[in-house]
């Protein structure tokens, strides 16, 4: 008994970041996102919860830091472009309209998108397409003609979009409990982030939030992005 602690507190002092963050990392690099982070730095990102098994608000904490590009704010900016990231917090909630200007920044494929109204309905209206916003859970934004409007039926809407243009990412809720974040993503990825419990364990759910149709997650393609 006594040895097999000896020994429990010498792997510690050797590798001292729980395998659920070292995980964690592979399946981010895996899907093509959150490059820059890197194994070596959880330590110093972490503290003393780096010996702890990631949480979904422990996670949500080091996603909101990477993608707020640890104090630089042009690689923050690059960061959120790239990985097409989003979050909304409860202390900073844009209204409908400027949360859709968000979407269009992070997806040129969507053009000039921009909310309205029409036959009672909220649509995402741009220059190729247009799609309705459906009213799902989650998040609500103020918007000027319809009183408020779900954050997450605005992300279908511009994923129905997406689809339309033929775009190979989609953006995808994360599982990180109170913190509504979204990340922008190919199939394969997705289903590298599911397999870790980031994403929505429902294949169909996932399909539906993402415009897949009924077809199988597979990949259409990665992105030529290297690893810095």
């Amino acid at each position: 008994m006594q040895e097999r602690d000896v020994t429990s507190r010498v792997v510690a002092l050797v590798d001292p970041v729980h395998g659920g963050w070292l995980a964690l990392v592979d399946a981010l690099h895996g899907a093509d996102v959150a490059l820059d982070l890197r194994r070596s730095q959880l330590p110093a990102r972490l503290g003393n919860g780096a010996t702890q098994a990631p949480e979904p608000a422990s996670v949500a904490r080091l996603l909101e830091s990477y993608y707020r590009g640890d104090g630089n704010v042009e690689v923050g900016v690059r960061r959120r472009r790239e990985d097409r990231w989003i979050v909304l917090r409860p202390e900073c909630r844009p209204d409908a309209s400027r949360f859709v200007e968000t979407l269009r920044a992070l997806a040129p494929e969507l053009g000039a998108v921009s909310l309205r109204a029409h036959d009672g309905r909220a649509r995402l209206v741009g220059p190729a397409c247009h799609a309705i916003v459906p009213d799902v859970a989650g998040v609500r934004l103020t918007c000027s003609f319809a009183g408020t409007l779900s954050a997450s039926g605005i992300v279908i809407a511009a994923n129905q979009m997406l689809a339309r243009v033929g775009a190979p990412q989609r953006w995808y809720p994360l599982q990180l409990g109170d913190t509504q974040a979204w990340l922008g993503l190919e199939p394969s990825g997705a289903l590298v982030l599911q397999d870790i419990g980031l994403l929505d364990r429902d294949l169909d759910a996932l399909r539906a939030y993402a415009a897949l149709g009924r077809g199988p997650l597979v990949t259409v393609g990665a992105r030529a992005r290297g690893v810095a």
